[in-house]
C-alpha cells in the first residue's frame, strides 16, 4: 500500500513537466487534425472536380467572396423554381416596328434625275414614218452616289489701280489697292472649311490627326505637321 501511494506522489517540478508535455502533445494533436482536415478537403475537391457535376464546381473552385464574371445567370436563378408551362409562360404583346422605305431613308438627300431618253435619230416610227413624242416616265431604280472629298488651293491676289487723269493733271497717280480678307491663321494654309473638317473628324468621328494625315496623302495633299491647322 505504501509503495502504491509512493508511485502516485509527484513533486511540483514533475507535475509542471508533465503539464508542459501534455500541452505540447495537445498542440501537436491539434496541428495534425488541421492538416488531416485540409488533406481531406483537397482529396474531396479533387474527386468532385474529376467525377462531380459541373454545377458543383462553384462551391469548391470559387470562394464565397470571389466574383464570377461569366456565371451571372446561374448565380441569380432559383434552382427550386418550377419550369414554365404553356399556361404560365406568356409573351408581352408589342407592335412590330414598320420597316422604313427607301424613299424615307433618302428623304433628306438631294435628288438628281437621270432621264433615259432616246436620241432624235431613233424617234422616227418604223411603221408609219411618224415621230415619237414623250408621254411619260417611270422610276426604274435609285442609287446612292458618294462624291469623294475634293481639295484645292485658293490664291488671293490683290489688285492695284491707278488714276490716269490724276497722273496726267498732277504728275502723280492716285493709287488704290484691294485688300484680301483676313486669314483665319497667319502663315498657315488653314481655312475655315479645313479647320471645321479636322475638328469634326477628330472630335465627332474620333479620327486621330495621324490617320487624317494619311487620308490627305492618299488624296494628293502632302502636308507637314507645320501646316496643320492646330493653332
Amino acid at each position: 500500500m505504501a509503495a502504491a501511494q509512493k508511485k502516485n506522489t509527484y513533486t511540483a517540478a514533475e507535475v509542471a513537466e508533465l503539464q508542459t508535455t501534455i500541452r505540447q502533445q495537445q498542440a501537436e494533436i491539434d496541428t495534425l487534425k488541421k492538416k488531416l482536415d485540409h488533406m481531406n478537403e483537397i482529396l474531396l475537391n479533387a474527386q468532385r472536380a474529376r467525377f462531380g457535376q459541373s454545377s458543383e464546381k462553384k462551391a469548391y473552385v470559387l470562394s464565397e467572396d470571389q466574383i464570377c464574371l461569366f456565371n451571372e445567370a446561374e448565380q441569380v436563378q432559383d434552382h427550386k423554381a418550377e419550369e414554365p408551362t404553356e399556361e404560365t409562360f406568356t409573351v408581352k404583346a408589342h407592335a412590330r416596328k414598320k420597316k422604313r422605305t427607301i424613299a424615307e431613308l433618302a428623304k433628306n438627300l438631294p435628288v438628281e434625275e437621270i432621264i433615259l431618253q432616246l436620241p432624235e435619230s431613233k424617234l422616227n416610227c418604223s411603221k408609219c414614218g411618224g415621230t415619237f413624242r414623250l408621254i411619260g416616265k417611270k422610276l426604274v431604280r435609285r442609287e446612292l452616289i458618294i462624291i469623294p472629298q475634293q481639295e484645292k488651293i485658293l490664291e488671293y491676289y490683290s489688285c492695284t489701280y491707278a488714276c490716269d487723269k490724276c497722273e496726267k493733271d498732277t504728275g502723280f497717280a492716285h493709287i488704290l489697292t484691294t485688300q484680301a480678307p483676313a486669314a483665319l491663321m497667319k502663315h498657315s494654309l488653314a481655312s475655315p472649311s479645313t479647320v471645321a473638317d479636322v475638328i469634326i473628324k477628330k472630335y465627332v468621328d474620333g479620327l486621330p490627326l495621324v490617320r487624317q494625315e494619311k487620308i490627305w496623302a492618299r488624296q494628293g495633299v502632302e502636308l507637314s505637321r507645320a501646316h496643320w491647322p492646330t493653332g
